[in-house]
């Protein structure tokens, strides 16, 4: 028995064996049925083939580089332009023009030397005089009032001139100035006593749209002054004793005398002027009656200034009467004019009632 078992159990290990040993190591034929499916595989279009290992890609060209923007050429820097200078404050002196006509404050008083003899002293206050000159350049004819000018002070406070505050034979006179002329006169201002006059003003026939400003301060260098501009002087004036007609009237200068010889008693002469008279005649041929005044008359010298004539200065006989004139009368009298004493006499004028429109003119030359 026990021989029996242990040779079942050789026999059992020999057939383990064999089957362990076909099946390990199979025969050529069994080889190659085994690999003839892959080769089908490799045949087949949907086989896909291994990827082969990639090629480093080439490193691309690189794109042509954009040129920059070639910098524009930097244009030439214009040169600075000049700085203008500031505009010059008139000082006493100056002309300023405008609207056809000139102003300049040619005296400064303060306080002022000579007060008329109805000015009554303030207190706490002083008078400031100013002399100025207006010119008539190229405007209408315009008339001249000292109630016209204004007083700036260095704090901006102004004051409005008044009449009666200086002597009567300075204070700017109410005349017309035509074209080419001017007129020279002062104008007082009663102003607190610390008030410091800065500026002056003076407004065309009162025209707040038509105003002229000067400056009051005294200029560093005293340069000299350039001449007062003045039009074209008037030509071809009909001589002394010429009678010329014109609105229904007739104007003609018979003498001049200058200086006059036998003033008023009344008349007070002026450091630094003279006494000139006219005697002249004025005729109606108009149909219209009209009043002589010798207050119409008026003297221009060859600078244009003109002078109003005044009563008083001459001899009560001799002036001017105040008359009613009628249809084919006239009437001769005298105008008494005080000018500065380097005044040259040029023309007359007489103004049919006062009348800027109606101004008759004559020459005084020979």
């Amino acid at each position: 028995m026990k021989s029996l078992a242990t040779l079942l159990a050789i026999v059992v290990i020999v057939a383990i064996l064999a089957s362990a040993c076909g099946t390990a190591t199979p025969t050529t034929d069994q080889a190659q049925v085994k690999i003839a499916p892959t080769e089908k595989a490799v045949e087949s279009p949907t086989e896909v083939e291994p990827t082969s290992t990639p090629e480093s890609s080439p490193t691309p060209e690189p794109t042509a580089t954009v040129k920059p923007t070639e910098t524009p050429e930097p244009t030439e820097t214009p040169e600075p332009t000049e700085t203008p200078e500031p505009t010059k404050v008139p000082e006493l002196g100056d002309i300023v023009v405008g609207f056809g006509y000139s102003l300049s404050a040619v005296t400064l008083e303060d306080p002022a030397t000579r007060p008329g003899r109805f000015y009554k002293p303030e207190s706490g206050n002083k008078l400031v005089a100013v002399e100025f000159i207006v010119a008539n350049l190229s405007g209408e004819t315009v008339s001249t009032n000292v109630l016209y000018a204004t007083l700036i002070d260095a704090e901006g406070f102004a004051y409005g001139a008044k009449t009666g505050l200086l002597d009567i034979g300075t204070q700017m006179e109410l005349l017309d100035i035509n074209p080419g002329e001017k007129v020279k006169g002062w104008a007082g201002f009663s102003v607190p006593e610390e008030a410091e006059p800065a500026s002056f003003k003076y407004a065309i026939r009162g025209s707040s749209s038509k105003v002229l400003q000067v400056g009051l301060s005294m200029p560093e260098v005293v340069l000299e002054k350039e001449p007062e501009p003045t039009n074209t002087p008037m030509p071809d004036l009909p001589k002394l004793s010429d009678v010329i007609e014109n609105y229904g009237y007739t104007l003609s200068t018979v003498a001049i005398e200058d200086p006059v010889q036998n003033p008023s008693r009344f008349y007070e002469p002026e450091e630094g002027t003279r006494l000139v008279a006219v005697e002249f005649i004025v005729g109606n041929t108009s149909g219209e009656t009209f009043n002589s005044n010798v207050l119409y008359a008026v003297l221009v010298d060859t600078q244009g200034f003109v002078y109003g004539a005044k009563t008083g200065l001459l001899d009560i006989s001799k002036q001017m009467e105040l008359l009613d004139v009628n249809q084919g009368e006239k009437v001769k009298g005298w105008a008494g004019f005080v000018v500065p004493e380097d005044s040259v006499p040029a023309y007359f004028k007489y103004a049919i009632q006062s009348s800027a429109e109606k101004t008759l003119i004559v020459g005084l030359l020979p």
